[in-house]
């Protein structure tokens, strides 16, 4: 189950896909962005979420990362005061991550779970 906190600030995109025939015209780009605008904003005007993480086979690695992402070695890990939550692996996938907003680093780090992409400024946590 996932952190609340966390939840409302971490948008996730899974699975995305069009369709053979369309593809080559930007609709796959497109609808990144209107999902990275979705999870950015608020209706009431305050912070959406800080961090965009999707869920891709790996072949879409390059298509990600020219859209800003940066991709996990073995999945991703949030700080909370609470500790580290982690995401991942799933097997035949990968995540990658966009910062959304500033003040959010990212970097990797062995966990028990291989080693994750930690995205770190999305909860104040205390210093290290």
């Amino acid at each position: 189950m996932r952190d609340r906190c966390t939840a409302a600030l971490v948008g996730c995109l899974d699975s995305l896909a069009v369709v053979g025939q369309w593809r080559g015209k930007g609709i796959a780009r497109a609808l990144v962005a209107e999902a990275e605008k979705a999870a950015g904003s608020h209706q009431a005007g305050k912070l959406g979420a800080a961090a965009l993480y999707v869920t891709h086979e790996p072949e879409l690695t390059d298509f990600y990362a020219g859209l800003g992402f940066t991709l996990s070695p073995d999945g991703i890990g949030f700080p909370t005061p609470a500790g580290l939550i982690c995401h991942g692996p799933i097997k035949g996938y990968r995540f990658s991550v966009k910062p959304l907003r500033t003040g959010i680093q990212m970097e990797p780090m062995a966990t028990s779970y291989g080693r994750q992409l930690v995205v770190r400024g999305v909860l104040p946590v205390p210093a290290r």
